[in-house]
């Protein structure tokens, strides 16, 4: 997850940028695929460096369940739950979901960049259904703009 701590005018709404990238690898063509989601959270809300949580949560342990990324918001205004990306469910090979931790980064306000990592809030075991998911999709406000998928390009 990347946050932009810049302002941007030309997003409808104006606001500021959140890229969420998810990698996942493709079996059947053997390669590794990039999920790439842009959202913007507008700028009459609050600012990136307000927000309060980030979390991941996925309806069940099924593989065609979509998952999703919220941030908690501390904002002006009564839109609090921002979902900024729709993701892929993870299942183990003991039927227990969710992802062990969320990477992120934000440039400060005094051009430090800070990167961290995060729990997921719950993890049901077998075949169990996480109401989590479905509280948050009951409250959020989506703020995703576009997505798009291509093929991942390694750095070497």
């Amino acid at each position: 997850v990347t946050f932009y701590q810049i302002n941007d005018s030309t997003t409808t709404p104006a606001g500021y940028p959140v890229r969420v990238r998810e990698l996942l690898y493709n079996k059947s063509e053997a390669k590794w695929v990039v999920y790439e989601t842009n959202s913007v959270i507008p700028s009459f809300n609050t600012a990136p460096s307000c927000n309060m949580f980030l979390s991941y949560q996925q309806s069940d342990t099924s593989s065609s369940i979509p998952a999703g990324l919220w941030i908690g918001s501390n904002g002006y205004d009564a839109r609090r739950l921002l979902r900024i990306a729709d993701l892929h469910a993870v299942t183990d090979s003991f039927n227990w979901m969710g992802v062990n931790s969320l990477y992120w980064d934000c440039e400060g306000y005094n051009s430090h960049s800070y990167v961290g990592a995060m729990h997921q809030m719950t993890a049901p075991g077998y075949n169990q259904q996480n109401g989590a998911y479905h509280a948050f999709t009951s409250l959020e406000t989506r703020l995703i703009q576009s997505t798009s998928t291509y093929d991942f390009t390694p750095y070497e």
